[in-house]
């Protein structure tokens, strides 16, 4: 639904926060700044210790401006479960130890967003590197899924009331499966108890044709849009 259609059907006017979520997307992926996928940028992992697949890169802010001179509108920044610094979350795992290294990461993703908001551009949040985490559902291992739903709930309250978070992505590009739906409609109920102010993006889980099956078959989920890689 476009903002226009959006603002007949309940006969409001079109708000700054319609126009951020309802308008066509011409969007760019920050990836590999906060979290770092080696096939994006090799050359930050040549001292990594063993496997090498982790590591921190930075954005300069000089870029955005360019951005924008390109036509985009909107940005997706991928986070990690660790950049939180959540004692809920991060307790009893590999990260939490090194806590202090992400202390300042919040900081700099509402920062992020603020420097977006200052350009006219909408802001997605996906919450990746949470693979563990949603595994753990297939294991029965409360601690875990105690855990990532602490995470999306910080995520929900911080995020819901920012005019130009266009929405929060639920996990980055899972492989679909018997038990993904089931956790997307688990997690979205779950979310919807602490705001419904944000929209919840699923991946589809390189499968398009189930789950845009899935979501008109869900309606009572609320505002829950589908990705499409």
């Amino acid at each position: 639904m476009s903002a226009p259609a959006a603002a007949k059907a309940t006969n409001k006017a079109v708000s700054s926060r319609d126009y951020y979520r309802y308008r066509r997307f011409e969007g760019v992926n920050l990836g590999s700044w906060f979290v770092n996928e080696r096939w994006i940028c090799d050359s930050v992992f040549a001292n990594a210790a063993a496997p090498g697949q982790s590591g921190l890169d930075i954005c300069k802010g000089s870029n955005w401006q360019s951005i924008v001179n390109q036509g985009v509108n909107t940005v997706r920044l991928p986070i990690g479960y660790y950049h939180l610094c959540l004692d809920s979350v991060i307790a009893d795992t590999g990260f939490a130890p090194y806590g202090h290294v992400s202390s300042g990461a919040w900081d700099r993703i509402v920062r992020a967003n603020n420097t977006a908001a200052s350009h006219g551009m909408g802001y997605c949040k996906p919450l990746i590197k949470t693979l563990s985490l949603i595994q753990a559902k297939l294991r029965g291992d409360t601690p875990n899924q105690a855990r990532c739903l602490s995470a999306l709930v910080f995520l929900v309250q911080k995020l819901s009331n920012i005019e130009n978070v266009i929405g929060l992505e639920l996990l980055n590009e899972p492989s679909s499966g018997n038990h993904l739906a089931g956790w997307y409609m688990d997690i979205v109920k779950e979310l919807g108890k602490y705001s419904s102010n944000i929209p919840i993006y699923i991946h589809d889980g390189f499968d398009p044709a189930y789950y845009g099956k899935f979501g008109g078959s869900h309606t009572d989920l609320g505002y829950v849009v589908q990705d499409t890689q």
